[in-house]
């Protein structure tokens, strides 16, 4: 494929590219490739291929602004409308149905761009009546992106096909631009995340317990390996029951990633099967929660009995401590289960963080911050409720309280290498480039000196060797020369 290149460094930029992001199209079409890094060298200044290769690798916004030039960036709120009816015609209310109507809903926007998807579905999720019972989170790779999702602010060709009622409803005349309300606004988090690279499914992204993600004109950027564990671990991100939602441009995912696709007159969806851990959750008194199906149009003929041979009975195991049961129902997704299974924050600190952990995936991360905040006064020498406050605080944008948070794990416990992880996303998140760099750094370093296949504390089943590559990965998006930036 090299010939194809009409200059070697070219190619050595499209490489670059593929080892910062994990987006590997780049190398699969060099024409358009080069087409692409020479509007990105103009813009930047640059004469030669070889003197813009090195500033993509010291300079993390020379690499957005390419990759903004490489990939399509066509958004516009509601595309794909069919999508969103389905969503809301099918998706929403079997939630409703299947989680409960206090159960907050927690939707995705994986690659969101400049935030249309993920006010799409604010907007969604406010016109179904779901207003306080929902929030959304949009990810993407590009900062300048997520800083223009954060403004809200958005013209004309964002809008098009949008009626009058609809303008009027959520948006408000900004000069030549329109912006969204308040309560749409504050319904979504923006934050920074690599799908093909980044230590995911964690609750330091807040991407665990999700009921939907939509992963839309993302997958068509990658190979065909790196789809697939991308799919696992978006799958991994749902809450069992939960739907994921590509683009009809997307490549169609197969059943090994752990997703059951249902084919649609709105087209394929995807979703986490239910499975059912009766013995393991559930005594005689005990039902699971209904699984999440698709609604069809016929009625389905009940399954008939098999008469089974008299077998002699197996003694009966013993019956699982409450801790146990409530960390089994947590992995099943059954919130309301631990809840009913814990119910104060009067006992030991594990169990505190089963009830805060429940009470995010279900009511949402003030209830659950609420409940950190009291658990602490309880076992204020916890370093995984504190852990867990801090993300809490850091998906309710209390960035400050969040930073305070971390600094008091790290002060309990300096080599737990996920909360300098968290630690430098925090200051990547407000610029600080260099003390992000220094939290990374130290995260690599705690990680190498542990065997690669060992299990983090705290860090959602993410192992030494992975999260030290994440911690690599930022350092070298990060760039090598230090920048001044303010907070």
């Amino acid at each position: 494929m090299s010939a194809t290149w009409t200059d070697p460094a070219a190619e050595a930029v499209a490489r670059l590219v593929a080892v910062r992001t994990g987006f590997t199209y780049a190398q699969q079409y060099p024409a358009k490739t080069e087409e692409s890094i020479r509007r990105s060298m103009a813009a930047q200044g640059v004469a030669s291929v070889s003197e813009y290769l090195a500033l993509l690798e010291r300079t993390p916004q020379a690499m957005e602004q390419l990759m903004d030039e490489l990939t399509i960036r066509e958004t516009y709120f509601f595309r794909e409308p069919r999508h969103f009816e389905f969503i809301r015609d099918q998706i929403l209310p079997q939630l409703r149905e299947a989680r409960g109507h206090e159960h907050v809903l927690r939707a995705w926007s994986a690659g969101c761009a400049s935030g249309e998807e993920a006010y799409s579905l604010a907007i969604l999720m406010a016109q179904s009546g779901l207003s306080d019972a929902a929030s959304v989170l949009g990810t993407d790779i590009s900062q300048a992106a997520l800083t223009t999702a954060r403004g809200g602010r958005y013209r004309d060709w964002s809008l098009r096909g949008a009626g009058s009622k609809f303008m009027s409803s959520w948006f408000r005349a900004a000069g030549p631009a329109w912006e969204l309300i308040e309560p749409i606004r504050r319904k979504v988090r923006f934050a920074y995340l690599n799908l093909s690279l980044d230590a995911w499914p964690s609750h330091v992204s807040g991407t665990l317990g999700m009921d939907l993600i939509l992963c839309r004109n993302v997958l068509i950027y990658f190979d065909a390996w790196t789809v697939e564990q991308v799919a696992r671990r978006l799958c991994a991100s749902l809450a069992p029951g939960g739907w994921l939602v590509t683009a009809s441009s997307d490549p169609t995912l197969g059943r090994n990633a752990g997703l059951e696709p249902h084919v649609t007159e709105y087209g394929v969806f995807y979703q986490r099967p239910v499975v059912e851990q009766r013995p393991l959750l559930h005594d005689a008194h005990e039902s699971p929660a209904p699984p999440i199906k698709p609604r069809r149009a016929a009625r389905q003929q009940p399954a008939r009995k098999v008469r089974r041979p008299l077998e002699t009975p197996e003694p009966a195991s013993a019956p699982l401590a409450v801790g146990d049961r409530a960390r089994a129902a947590l992995l099943a997704g059954e919130y309301r289960r631990v809840l009913e299974l814990i119910p104060d924050l009067r006992g030991e600190a594990d169990a505190c963080r089963l009830r805060v952990d429940a009470l995010a995936n279900h009511r949402g991360p003030e209830a659950a911050s609420d409940a950190a905040e009291e658990a602490l006064r309880h076992h204020p020498l916890s370093t995984a409720l504190h852990f867990r406050h801090a993300v809490l605080l850091s998906s309710l944008g209390r960035l400050k309280d969040s930073e305070q948070a971390l600094r008091r794990v790290i002060y309990l416990d300096r080599r737990l290498a996920v909360a300098h992880f968290a630690l430098g996303a925090l200051h990547w998140r407000g610029r600080r480039l260099e003390a992000a760099r220094r939290c990374y750094r130290t995260a690599e370093r705690i990680c190498r000196a542990s065997p690669p296949d060992v299990e983090l504390p705290l860090a959602d089943g993410q192992s030494a060797g992975s999260l030290a590559a994440a911690a690599a990965r930022h350092l070298s998006a990060l760039g090598g020369q230090e920048e001044a930036i303010p907070a």
